[in-house]
Parts: structure tokens; sequence; C-alpha cells
């Protein structure tokens, strides 16, 4: 097959092989994350120094369906995952951090306009019909939140007054 060229003389590039798409990952429920090994902190570092021991000594340790390469593998996946996982972590508190400036700042401007059609709505009447929903949503409280307390013991009790 022969590259035609572009207007500017330039042999078109050849389209890109697409990536093998991964695999997403197993949601895992309350119970089959209890069932999981947990690794101490920071056990990479032993395991790669026990890797290349292993390496060096390949006679001293058989074990059937793993090699030091292999175990090198999953301990490289296991710190991506963690690196990936940390990252995740910091782009969600950014995003919720974010979130919070950009409500507070959008709750700030409302209540400025709600101050000014109070204010306004002395002198014009109208202002008060056509922003009823307004003034009557900030008048219900609308950022307070409603506490229920249960004041009944396991046994089933009905909660007493005090």
């Amino acid at each position: 097959m022969v590259e035609e060229p572009t207007p500017t003389g330039d042999p078109e590039p050849k389209p890109k092989k697409a990536k093998k798409a991964k695999k997403p990952a197993q949601a895992l429920d309350t119970r089959a994350r209890r069932l999981l090994w947990k690794p101490r902190s920071n056990f990479e570092e032993i395991a790669e120094r026990a890797i290349l021991v292993w390496e060096k000594n390949p006679s001293l340790v058989k074990i059937t369906g793993l090699t030091p390469a292999q175990l090198q593998r999953l301990l490289t996946r296991s710190k991506k995952s963690g690196n990936k996982e940390k990252d995740l972590v910091r782009l969600a508190k950014e995003s919720s951090d974010r979130r919070l400036l950009d409500g507070h700042e959008a709750w700030k401007g409302l209540l400025d306009f709600k101050a000014a059609v109070v204010t306004n709505a002395r002198r014009n009447l109208s202002l008060k019909g056509l922003f009823e929903e307004l003034l009557d949503f900030m008048k219900t409280g609308a950022t307070q939140v409603e506490v229920v307390v249960d004041t009944s013991d396991d046994k089933g009790d009905e909660g007493k007054k005090k």
C-alpha cells in the first residue's frame, strides 16, 4: 500500500492500533473483602529484596506456578493499584473541596440576591410575587437538617420523656 501525500506534501500517519481494553476490577462485597489477606504496611520493600535473593538462588526455592518474575509482576501490579488509589483519593478530595467552595459561592450569591429582592420589594411590591418561591424557600431554613433521635433501647422499649 502506498501512502498518499497530504496537501502539505507530508505522508499521512498510519492509524494506531487499538489498545486492549482492561478488564474492570471486580467489585467486592463486605464478605469477600473480609476473606482477603491484608498485607502488612510497606511489605513491598521486603518482597523486592526477597525476590532479588530468589533470582540469584533459584534452585533453593521451587514453587509450582510461581517464579520470581511472576511474583515481581504481582508486586508491581499491587504498587500501581495503590498509587492509582492514592491519586483517585486525592482527586476525590480536590473535587469535593471544589464542590464545597462552589456551593459556598453560589449560596452566598443567592443570599445577596434574596437580600436585594427583599430590599427592592419595599418599593416594588410585584417583586414579592415574582420571587415568592425563592422567598418561601429561604424562610423554611433549607440548610437546616432535621435530627431524629431514637431513645428506645435494644429491648424494644419505647423512648421515655425526660
